[in-house]
């Protein structure tokens, strides 16, 4: 997976208006933190194995770290991408 050709699928408007930073790649997925500093939540993104990806939503706990939200949107389609990001990123 290319982490730059997912950027842009995604968009520097989307990224910027969720406030996306942090962030990390691997061979099949993409990680970021979104929302206010004072929150810990990220987005996963992931390329399956149907050319489509699974987008991920978890918040942690502050004192726990253990996942106060965890979501999954299994099989998005590229064009699909920008709209479950910025809805999964403005939590």
């Amino acid at each position: 997976m290319d982490a730059k050709l997912l950027l842009a699928q995604i968009g520097t408007g989307v990224l910027m208006s969720c406030g996306a930073r942090d962030f990390v790649r691997d061979v099949n997925q993409l990680m970021f933190r979104v929302g206010p500093k004072s929150k810990l939540a990220k987005v996963i993104i992931t390329l399956n194995g149907r050319d489509t990806y699974d987008v991920r939503y978890v918040e942690l706990s502050r004192k726990t770290y253990e996942p106060v939200v965890d979501e999954v949107e299994e099989d998005i389609y590229n064009d699909s991408l920008p709209a479950v990001v910025r809805r999964m990123g403005d939590r």
